[in-house]
C-alpha cells in the first residue's frame, strides 16, 4: 500500500486514489501538486484560488486545510468525487466546483486572487481550459502551472505564451517544473479550431463537433470504427459506455427505431460533445437519449439489452486495465438476462480472467491487427 498522507508546507493531508480499491499501487499526489503547493507558500498571501486539474484533491484539500479557499475546476467527474471524498476523510467541508462550461457563471459570482493550474497531458484540454480562464480572469491575475517533467507536452511553452503574458520557466523541483504567468494573453487566430474539432462521418453522413479533451477528438477511434461493424442487430435499451463523442449510442439510434439509448462518461466534455452530435446529427431523437455523467454505470437503476464498451486503459499517465476490469464488472450488474456486452480493446490487453468472471458465454466476434471485439452475455 502507498504512503497515504501528504506532508506540504501547508501541513498534512491524507488523500486515497479514488476509487479506492485494494492494494493501491497509485499515489494520490504528484511531485507537480507538491510544487504548486511550494508556490502558494511562497507568495505569502491567503487568496481565493482557482485550482485547474487537481485529480485527487491534494491542491484543494491541503488549501482548505490551511483555511484558503479554494475553487476547483477539471474534466473529469472522478476528480469531483476525489476531492470531496478526500476533504471529507480529512474532516472538511467539500471545496468549491465548476465545470469548465460553468466556470464563466461563476467566477462571475466570486472572484479569486490567483491561479493554480495542474498542466493536463492532452493539449486540446489545456487550451480549452487556458481559454476560459483569459476569458473571464482579468488581465494581470497570477497564474503559477506545474506538471512532471516526464509528462509535460511537447512546445508547451509555445502554447502558455499564446495564451498567457508574462511567462517564466521556473527551475526543477520533485521531477517536475513549474511556470509563473499573467493573464491577459491575445490568443492564437485560430481559436476556434483548437477548441472544437470539426470530423465528417461520411458512412453516415454526419458532421460532428468535438470539445477538446474528448478522447480522439478529431477522429472517429479506429477502435471505435471496428466496433461499429460489430454492433447488435436489434434495439431496445442500449448503454454507451465511454460513450466519447458518442458515435456508437448514435450508430445504434439510426439502425434501430426502438433503441433508447444512455450515453454515459466520466468526461464532462464527452457528455456535452453527446448530446451537441445527437441533438445536431439526429434531431428527432430526442425523447430517445438519456446522458449520465458519474463512474461508469453507478447510481444508474436502468438494466440494458446492450452495453457498448470501448475502455480507457490509462488511469492518469499511467497504463492500467483497473478502469476497463472495472466497467466490465459494471456491464455485467446491468445487463438484463438475455442482454449482451460489446466490447472492444487492444489485442495486447489481456481482459480474458475479467470477462470469463463476470460472464459466463464470451466470443470474439470481429478483429484486426490491433483490436478484437468481444461479444459477451450473462
Amino acid at each position: 500500500m502507498v504512503e497515504q498522507l501528504l506532508s506540504s508546507p501547508l501541513g498534512e493531508v491524507r488523500l486515497r486514489c479514488w476509487p479506492h480499491r485494494r492494494n493501491e499501487r497509485l499515489q494520490a499526489w504528484d511531485g507537480a501538486d507538491r510544487y504548486l503547493l511550494e508556490q502558494v507558500v511562497a507568495q505569502q498571501a491567503a487568496r481565493p484560488w482557482l485550482v485547474f486539474n487537481d485529480s485527487q484533491g491534494a491542491l484543494a484539500v491541503s488549501l482548505s486545510r490551511a483555511g484558503q479557499a479554494a475553487l476547483s475546476c477539471a474534466d473529469d467527474w472522478l476528480a469531483y468525487a476525489a476531492v470531496n471524498a478526500n476533504a471529507s476523510d480529512n474532516g472538511l467541508a467539500a471545496p468549491g466546483w465548476a465545470w469548465l462550461d460553468e466556470l464563466p457563471a461563476r467566477l462571475a459570482q466570486q472572484g479569486v486572487g490567483g491561479v493554480l493550474f495542474k498542466v493536463p497531458r492532452q493539449v486540446p484540454l489545456l487550451e480549452a481550459q487556458l481559454a476560459v480562464l483569459c476569458q473571464c480572469l482579468p488581465p494581470g491575475m497570477p497564474v503559477w502551472l506545474a506538471g512532471l517533467d516526464k509528462h509535460l507536452p511537447r512546445h508547451l511553452r509555445e502554447v502558455l505564451d499564446t495564451w498567457l503574458t508574462q511567462v517564466q520557466t521556473l527551475p526543477g523541483r520533485f521531477k517536475a517544473h513549474g511556470f509563473s504567468a499573467v493573464t491577459g494573453g491575445a490568443g492564437p487566430a485560430d481559436a476556434d479550431s483548437r477548441l472544437m474539432a470539426v470530423v465528417d462521418w461520411p458512412e453516415q453522413g454526419w458532421q460532428l463537433q468535438n470539445r477538446a479533451g474528448v478522447f480522439a477528438w478529431q477522429q472517429v477511434d479506429i477502435g471505435a470504427r471496428l466496433l461499429l461493424q460489430a454492433l447488435p442487430d436489434s434495439g431496445g435499451d442500449v448503454a454507451d459506455l465511454g460513450c466519447g463523442s458518442g458515435v456508437l449510442g448514435m450508430a445504434m439510434l439510426a439502425q434501430h427505431a426502438d433503441a433508447r439509448v444512455w450515453f454515459c462518461d466520466s468526461s464532462r466534455q464527452a457528455i456535452l460533445s453527446a448530446g451537441d452530435n445527437v441533438a445536431r446529427c439526429l434531431p428527432d431523437a430526442g425523447a430517445r437519449v438519456q446522458f449520465h455523467q458519474g463512474n461508469g454505470l453507478d447510481e444508474l437503476q436502468q438494466r440494458f439489452d446492450h452495453i457498448l464498451l470501448n475502455p480507457p486503459f490509462h488511469r492518469g499517465a499511467a497504463v492500467d486495465t483497473a478502469v476497463g476490469k472495472m466497467l466490465i464488472r459494471h456491464a455485467a450488474r446491468h445487463l438484463r438476462p438475455d442482454g449482451s456486452l460489446r466490447l472492444v480493446v487492444n489485442r495486447h490487453l489481456d481482459y480474458r480472467g475479467a470477462l470469463s468472471r463476470a460472464f459466463a458465454r464470451r466470443e470474439i466476434i470481429a478483429s484486426n491487427d490491433k483490436f478484437v471485439v468481444w461479444c459477451c452475455r450473462p
